[in-house]
């Protein structure tokens, strides 16, 4: 989806905001994983490692916790090919991104605080959380399960209960270019709301899709979306020193950012 400056290598940095933390990926396809570069690129002040307070709002501040911010792929394989099969979100032919939402945690090895996850406890709450990641990604080529697919890559996104306590909200790799398709995101409850947890789902998901960070709280690619955020059609610049070079298609230049339009590029219409 996005372009960086050069073609021939992306520049990564360890990011942290207010509701993910997010590590580069090299535009490589090979091996899954994010590569931590040099921090002193990073666009923010914070330490390297990452600094994400719990919110329950705009208003929230910032507290300083590190975390190592490791990057895990899917247990499926992203350069295996071949399409996934299964149940979409209507019932018919899956999309050509699959997310699997994972309720139930598990281990996670050498991912900080997301290294055991235990289920989201509120079962009843569950469908609430699917319909509003599904609409928020109801425009594009996404099918939203909770059943992995038989075959080919997909994304999961785990929802549930860090085993160690932490404060940040969300943890998943800033993929530049969309280059790898079956990584793994985290979403930390904490007494969120369903709201709340499914757009820090939805942002921290984006991430993963290539889009950076931008301060338009409206908007879910912002570092700290309102609970009732959306990806908006609207050319806004991205916070200094993009995280991604965003894709010149989608505003005419590549100074702005446009989360609907790169998604768009992304992961295609639905």
């Amino acid at each position: 989806m996005t372009k960086m400056k050069s073609n021939a290598s992306r520049a990564c940095a360890w990011l942290s905001s207010l509701v993910w933390v997010a590590a580069c990926n090299s535009s490589s396809p090979s091996g899954g994983r994010a590569t931590e570069a040099d921090a002193g690129s990073s666009s923010t002040t914070e330490d390297s490692t990452g600094v994400l307070p719990t919110n329950t709002g705009p208003e929230s501040t910032s507290t300083n916790e590190g975390s190592t911010g490791a990057i895990l792929s899917s247990s499926s394989d992203a350069s295996s090919g071949g399409s996934a099969t299964g149940s979409s979100t209507t019932g018919g032919q899956l999309a050509s991104t699959v997310v699997f939402v994972n309720f139930e945690g598990g281990e996670f090895s050498d991912s900080g605080p997301a290294a055991t996850m235990t289920p989201y406890p509120f079962e009843e709450e569950r469908d609430e959380i699917l319909q509003r990641m599904r609409a928020h990604y109801a425009a594009f080529d996404v099918s939203i399960v909770t059943e992995p697919p038989g075959e080919g890559p997909y994304t999961t996104a785990v929802i549930g209960v860090p085993q160690t306590p932490t404060t940040i909200e969300g943890l998943g790799p800033l993929d530049c270019g969309n280059a790898i398709a079956d990584h793994v995101v985290f979403t930390f409850y904490s007494g969120q709301s369903p709201a709340r947890l499914a757009a820090i789902a939805s942002s921290t998901l984006a991430v993963s899709f290539g889009v950076g960070h931008h301060e338009d709280q409206t908007d879910l690619a912002a570092r700290d979306p309102f609970d009732d955020a959306e990806f908006l059609d609207i050319c806004v610049t991205p916070r200094s020193g993009p995280e991604c070079w965003p894709d010149s298609d989608a505003c005419g230049d590549d100074t702005q950012q446009n989360s609907y339009q790169e998604l768009l590029i992304s992961l295609g219409p639905a």
